[in-house]
């Protein structure tokens, strides 16, 4: 599960050159004014300047405690910030976030989508961090939804018992170094094959007149005029988005191409078309777009500079890839019309100088019925004993490993306070993936960008990755799970990201994200298929509000038939007026499946976050009475060339159907 989201990138600023650029935003952040507006102790016990600091006591050890301040530090959106705090703690248990709640301008708390209320936390300390001494926590972030107007501080500690000091805490805007100049073809190839994983580029064909592309999922065609369409290719047949530049793109050459991506370069600007169907458009000048929609958007996602519009047979995509580090001229979208409903709808595209974009048609590969069918996934906490894997390999053949405390020994640096994971029982754990191997089962385990569950690298990417790759190689890991994949950053960040972890696990190899919230503005809503289609499966869904398994969440944002194509999974913790029988019809119709998650077995009538043995028996039932049997049915059909492969929506409440 998410434990805190936010639109937000932030990190320790990896450059240098960046300076204050406005007034200090906290009131009395030095605790030397008295208790005003702080509603927690301030003393004199300790304090890192001057003689006093806020104390927060937590030695009763609750889940959380909080220091809350009003009124509202005001933040502009695209606009970067330096937060500064000194942290002296006790006892060094439990670990800190330290940030608040995100408002409008009416003083409204954001939220992520339907449900999920929006927090910013980005300055984390982890246990042991600043103990017994003044220790110095700094970053600089970001927010880059445009509806925020300011933050309600709170300092959080979680999940321990400990006292804590604060002082000296500052939010300050800076100013950033300016982007560098792109270079091409870098600024548009990422790593990675989808050529190994059902996407490529399949023909290039360059004239004066024209360079078109023709990859798995999309047909491009490229003027020097400054014209761009894109056809989608995988169910319909048709022209999905026109693109009319304001300014000429110049002559263009073809200067790579293989089966991964071609690399078009004009004018100061260069396309990378790659196999998955993103155009990453990388420019050096200022743009302006007129973007002409072929479709009418059943579903339309905007946030500032980032459009999502589908349909019931695909869609396209526009998303600008935005910098944590160098301030960018940005992308504007804009003149948006108010009815999307049908074909023929335009909107402007603005696109600074250096800056990215990513532009995609989609679906970008064929539905894997294959998979869809042959790996049934059962979900379980920690290790279990051989016995449980053989009694679920009945009706499964994925064992997935969720519960990161019961999986992993935390195992921290005692200044830095973080590291890499291990496994609590590394030769119980050889021996489970060897039993499960010898089964013909594939072993996958959780893991978390975000930190939890893992590993706590930050922002290096490539740390995580490597880690990845030592514990996949050396316990023969099938693949992971990922409790969210880079939802704060630019989509470059978690695309790359699952372009190498594709590459690494291989085209059999399994991932499955949750993506309840997505990159680039961790949304529930707004999601990018050309990142998604690199996963096996996705999950969403936790905690939002559905209004009943017809709801149009289910069919556009659940469901990812017809859209990235990986196999949709769902949570079905708050669907409103639906049994899961109707729930698991629901998924059904569009060819989604499920996790069997945390089931019970005949000897080991467990129980799950407080869920009763009798509720979870219930659960079980379902999935072993209808669920697998519906599941046996429909692939006997899909073999024999009788399945029906379109998606039957909306469904029938309470009637059976034939799937």
């Amino acid at each position: 599960m998410f434990r805190g989201s936010s639109l937000v990138c932030y990190g320790i600023l990896a450059v240098s050159g960046w300076c204050a650029g406005a007034q200090e935003l906290i009131t009395n952040g030095d605790f030397e004014a008295g208790q005003t507006p702080w509603n927690r102790e301030v003393t004199d016990e300790e304090a890192h300047s001057g003689t006093h600091s806020i104390k927060l006591d937590n030695t009763e050890g609750v889940n959380w405690a909080a220091v809350a301040y009003s009124p509202v530090v005001p933040l502009r959106p695209h606009t970067p910030y330096r937060m500064t705090v000194w942290v002296k703690r006790v006892g060094g248990d439990g670990y800190l976030e330290i940030g608040g709640f995100p408002v409008d301008a009416a003083g409204e708390r954001l939220v992520t989508g339907q449900s999920w209320k929006m927090v910013l936390y980005p300055i984390k300390v982890m246990t042991g961090q600043a103990l017994g001494h003044w220790r110095k926590f700094e970053t600089v972030f970001t927010v880059h939804r445009p509806d925020i107007a300011g933050l309600t501080v709170r300092l959080v500690h979680r999940r321990a018992s400990d006292i804590i000091y604060f002082d000296d805490f500052s939010i300050e805007e800076v100013s950033l170094p300016p982007a560098p100049e792109l270079t091409f073809p870098e600024a548009v190839t990422f790593p990675g094959h989808p050529s190994d994983f059902h996407m490529r580029v399949e023909s290039v064909e360059a004239t004066d007149a024209h360079v078109r592309v023709v990859t798995t999922g999309a047909e491009y065609e490229f003027t020097p005029e400054g014209a761009i369409t894109g056809r989608q290719r995988i169910g319909a047949q048709r022209q999905v988005i026109s693109i009319q530049s304001d300014q000429a793109f110049g002559d263009m050459t073809v200067t790579h191409r293989d089966d991964d991506v071609c690399v078009i370069e004009g004018d100061q600007l260069a396309f990378g078309v790659q196999g998955d169907s993103l155009i990453a458009l990388a420019t050096n000048r200022a743009l302006g777009l007129t973007v002409t929609s072929g479709i009418g958007a059943n579903h339309l996602s905007v946030q500032g500079p980032h459009l999502l519009a589908v349909d019931d047979d695909g869609g396209f995509v526009i998303s600008h890839d935005f910098s944590k580090i160098y301030q960018t001229a940005g992308c504007q979208l804009t003149d948006l019309p108010d009815w999307t409903g049908e074909s023929g709808w335009a909107c402007r595209y603005l696109i600074g100088e250096r800056e990215r974009v990513g532009i995609a048609v989609f679906p970008p590969r064929p539905y894997d019925f294959e998979t869809a069918f042959g790996k049934r996934l059962v979900n379980v906490t920690g290790l279990i004993s051989d016995e449980h894997i053989r009694f679920y390999n009945r009706w499964c053949n994925v064992l997935m490993h969720f519960d990161a405390s019961r999986l992993y020994d935390k195992c921290r640096d005692p200044v830095e306070g973080r590291g890499p994971y291990v496994f609590l029982d590394p030769e119980s754990m050889h021996h489970s993936v060897q039993t499960c191997h010898d089964l013909g089962i594939q072993v996958i385990c959780y893991s978390n960008t975000e930190g939890e569950g893992n590993l706590w690298y930050g922002d290096d990417v490539d740390a995580y990755f490597a880690h990845l790759q030592a514990v996949t190689e050396e316990y023969d890991l099938d693949g992971w799970y990922f409790d969210g994949v880079f939802v704060r950053d630019g989509w470059s960040v978690a695309y790359s990201f699952m372009r190498r972890m594709r590459e690494m696990v291989g085209p059999d190899g399994l991932i499955y994200n949750h993506c309840t919230l997505n990159p680039p503005l961790t949304r529930d809503d707004l999601y990018m298929p050309f990142i998604d289609a690199y996963a096996t499966w996705l999950l969403r869904g936790e905690g939002q509000g559905i209004a009943g398994v017809n709801a149009p969440y289910m069919r556009y944002v659940i469901n990812s038939n017809h859209i990235s194509n990986a196999i949709p999974t769902l949570k079905w913790d708050k669907i409103e007026d639906a049994g899961l029988h109707d729930i698991f019809r629901a998924m059904l119709s569009f060819h989604g499946r499920f996790r069997w998650a945390y089931p019970t077995v005949p000897a080991d009538q467990t129980s799950w976050q407080g869920e009763s043995p009798e509720g979870r028996a219930a659960i079980d039932r379902e999935f072993l009475e209808y669920y697998f049997p519906e599941l046996d049915r429909q692939e006997a059909l899909w073999r024999a060339g009788l399945l029906d492969t379109g998606i039957s929506w909306p469904i029938q409440l309470g009637a059976d159907g034939d799937g």
